[in-house]
């Protein structure tokens, strides 16, 4: 394998893993947000409003900012790379949020 396709391989694996874990993330940030919200005892309406759902989506995207250097990315943490993962995890977040609110599914 030359240096320009294991450079290029490198590269895909990078842009996979990234895009994965702010998937993911955004994913677990709403299930934590629902089973925050439940504890809660709020209503669907009241749930959609509250804003430690928020600060939990906040919290996962600015976890995964130290995560990828500690991972060994150490060229990540330009702007592109952080509106990235920001608006990926919300995208994440904001869609199965919505799908737990609005089908009245319970964690725990």
């Amino acid at each position: 394998m030359s240096s320009d396709e294991s450079d290029a391989r490198a590269s895909h694996i990078r842009s996979i893993s990234i895009t994965a874990t702010a998937s993911m993330a955004g994913i677990l940030a709403a299930v934590m947000a629902s089973v925050v919200t439940a504890d809660a005892g709020l209503s669907a309406g009241e749930a959609a409003r509250d804003m430690s759902a928020l600060a939990l989506l906040l919290l996962a995207i600015l976890v995964q900012i130290p995560l990828y250097r500690v991972v060994g990315y150490e060229d990540f943490g330009g702007g592109k790379d952080i509106l990235f993962i920001g608006f990926m995890t919300f995208a994440f977040w904001f869609v199965t949020y919505g799908i737990i609110l609005t089908t009245g599914i319970e964690f725990l």
